[in-house]
């Protein structure tokens, strides 16, 4: 019973260091994959809006409303007098 428990552990030992070794090539390739990115621009943050969406200016002047996926925040409540 000893050694098939044993066995067992080391079996998982090796899936899970598998695994590890998938997840870091996955890694590797999204950071690759960010670093090719050529279209990029500096901006300024001109205001927050609430705390998901950011006004940006541009070199050029103009200005837009950028909103940043997968943030989870709350919504600005905008009180009428």
């Amino acid at each position: 019973m000893k050694k098939l428990i044993i066995l067992l552990l080391f079996t998982f030992l090796l899936v899970g260091c598998d695994e590890l070794d998938t997840i870091l090539k996955d890694n590797a390739a999204a950071t690759e994959t960010e670093e090719m990115a050529t279209d990029k621009e500096k901006v300024t943050i001109d205001r927050v809006v609430d705390g998901d969406t950011v006004k940006v200016e541009f070199p050029s002047g103009e200005t837009e409303t950028v909103r940043l996926l997968l943030i989870d925040s709350p919504e600005s409540v905008h009180v009428r007098p």
